[in-house]
């Protein structure tokens, strides 16, 4: 990728995730040995002795395996830690270099390992925003819409997440989202301006409207007098 109020269980589970027969079979329970660890709390600490031993900068880069294959050694991680950013990261770039294929030592599809993600914490967003990005650098632009649709309809982002969403909104050819976001993460103090330099080089920034001014001290109505 270049570089919430959580949404119900349900909304997530019928949209973000696959089909309640893709996560009973081919896409495993969640168990394991060793965790599973939630990336966001865990990445320095019990997580540090995973990536130590399978998700070294090599492994990251895609360029070898540590402990046996490349492929492994990902695997290990992201069953330690379904939402590990990083190693979901690595994992969508070698989703496209292989063009969707499943990566080869992998127990599942790069599919379901998104979907352990959004099952092991649905209100983490950056896993999603990665899959959103992997959808469409594979060229399932529809796919990669629906994706996204639940995550426009949360009415409580973080700034960063705002903007990271208002790109792939951009990248997706919605220019309209793309604006409306970018709007909403400069309201919410965002300070960066790349969404807005590209929505100004293709023509379609608009400056946000005005808030509406607050009533008029002068002409809002007298508080009563206080009693003697």
């Amino acid at each position: 990728m270049k570089t919430i109020p959580a949404l119900t269980a349900s909304l997530l589970c019928g949209v973000l995730s696959l089909s309640a027969a893709a996560q009973g079979s081919f896409c495993g329970e969640l168990t394991n040995a060793y965790g599973p660890f939630d990336y966001r709390v865990e990445k320095d600490q019990k997580l540090a002795i995973v990536e130590s031993r399978h998700f070294t900068t090599e492994v990251e880069r895609l360029i070898a395996g540590h402990a046996g294959y490349l492929g492994g050694d990902i695997d290990y991680t992201l069953r330690a830690s379904p939402n590990h950013h990083r190693a979901l990261m690595s994992l969508a770039n070698w989703g496209v270099k292989l063009k969707g294929a499943q990566p080869p030592n992998m127990n599942y599809t790069v599919d379901c390992y998104f979907d352990r993600a959004f099952r092991f914490r649905p209100d983490d967003r950056i896993p999603q925003l990665i899959y959103i990005d992997y959808l469409n650098r594979l060229g399932r632009k529809d796919k990669a819409l629906q994706m996204a649709e639940p995550l426009l309809r949360v009415p409580e982002l973080d700034p960063p997440t705002r903007n990271n969403l208002g790109m792939l909104m951009f990248d997706l050819g919605n220019y309209d989202e793309a604006l409306k976001q970018c709007h909403l993460s400069i309201a919410d103090g965002w300070p960066r301006t790349d969404l807005q330099n590209r929505l100004k080089a293709i023509g379609r920034w608009q400056e946000p409207q005005p808030l509406p001014a607050p009533p008029d001290a002068a002409s809002a109505p007298a508080s009563a007098p206080s009693a003697p």
